[in-house]
């Protein structure tokens, strides 16, 4: 359950960061258009540290969620196949927004994209399409909830 917990909590801090580092990069283009430079900046300070932060938080997700996944009885949800996909996408679109060397129709596609990608994932973890919410009560299973150790025992 701890480790459930932990990717949960990491996943929402990966969400978080995307949109401060979002931000800042559109700051960053407000105020390049008001005083132009010759280049592009190196990612220095606060910024360099909310990447940090975001990769650190992408491997806990990605660690986490694989133990969660390597737990899980034969049963894969296919919400949980969903959420894998859209994850990959996400990592994508933000690795196009917040390339240096991207054109800004580039990164905008990417900010786009990796939005909307998250919104789905959030939307896929309160939902579970086909699982608890939509049925009725006919839970899924999943890693450390009680229809596991139910299925175990049956």
């Amino acid at each position: 359950m701890l480790i459930k917990i932990i990717h949960m909590a990491a996943g929402l801090l990966v969400i978080i960061l995307f949109y401060a580092q979002a931000m800042m990069l559109l700051q960053q283009r407000r105020s390049s258009a008001a005083f132009p430079t010759d280049g592009i900046q190196p990612i220095t300070g606060l910024a360099k540290g909310l990447k940090i932060a975001l990769h650190l938080c992408w491997t806990v997700v990605i660690v986490a969620g694989v133990y969660l996944l390597v737990n899980l009885p034969d049963i894969y949800p296919h919400y949980l196949i969903a959420k894998i996909i859209v994850s990959v996408l996400a990592i994508f679109f933000s690795i196009l927004s917040f390339r240096g060397k991207g054109s800004k129709h580039a990164q905008n596609i990417g900010l786009i994209g990796a939005a909307i990608c998250y919104a789905l994932i959030l939307f896929l973890v309160v939902v579970k399409p086909g699982g608890y919410v939509l049925t009725g009560g006919a839970n899924q299973p999943v890693a450390g909830s009680a229809s596991v150790t139910s299925i175990e025992q049956k």
